[in-house]
């Protein structure tokens, strides 16, 4: 198996919805950042395709793997501690700690890519904490233009921008998508740009499309 995925969250029995909901959010900007920086590039195999990282008062100091394909490691979280981080960059790094005790925890237990993490969480801190990326960039000769779709991954939400380029001006530019910080949510809502005869199209997983954007929106 190739490790994949990357979760953060304190553990869903011991701790209220509240407070699970909120780290559970929170944390995939920097977990879907070491997802794509650091994971994908590594394709690391392992006998497990995702890493959980779970917050409990009082940690196991085992490591197990579930049948789910999931290796599960504890780490102390405190949930009065957290309740009191005023800033977004304090979370960040409260949330960074956890993922480095894990990777701590994980030595001699687990075969991790540490330093590939590592380095991710590195990068993440010394970019400020933004997790941005361009989904599709495509040309569109038909109709003269370029198509981009950027995402933007915080802790309170995702956007998705759309920017539509001629003769290297924009023509079009806005934000098309918002929804809570979470792939269930929204990688399945947008896919692709295409032209037909109602205008640019941006396809979704569905066969609805996320937005139409006439032509004369775009000329």
């Amino acid at each position: 198996m190739i490790l994949k995925d990357i979760h953060l969250y304190p553990d869903l029995v011991e701790f209220d919805k509240e407070v699970t909901s909120r780290v559970r959010f929170e944390t995939r900007c920097v977990c879907n950042f070491l997802e794509r920086e650091a994971l994908r590039k590594t394709k690391f195999q392992a006998d497990f395709r995702r890493l959980c990282v779970i917050g409990k008062s009082r940690p196991e100091k085992s490591v197990a793997i579930n049948t789910a394909g999931a290796a599960c490691v504890d780490v102390e979280f405190d949930p009065a501690q957290h309740r009191f981080l005023a800033s977004d960059a304090a979370r960040h790094e409260f949330y960074i700690g956890l993922l480095e005790s894990a990777l701590r925890v994980s030595a001699g237990r687990l075969e991790l890519p540490t330093s590939e993490i590592t380095e991710g969480l590195s990068r993440f801190r010394a970019g400020g904490y933004v997790n941005e990326w361009t989904h599709k960039k495509k040309k569109l000769p038909a109709a003269g233009i370029v198509a981009t779709l950027n995402c933007r991954l915080a802790m309170s939400e995702f956007a998705l921008d759309l920017i539509v380029e001629r003769d290297k001006s924009t023509v079009f530019s806005d934000t098309i998508l918002e929804t809570k910080p979470d792939e269930l949510i929204f990688s399945h809502k947008f896919k692709d740009v295409v032209l037909d005869d109602r205008g640019l199209v941006v396809t979704s997983g569905t066969s609805e499309p996320l937005v139409v954007i006439p032509p004369a929106r775009i000329s």
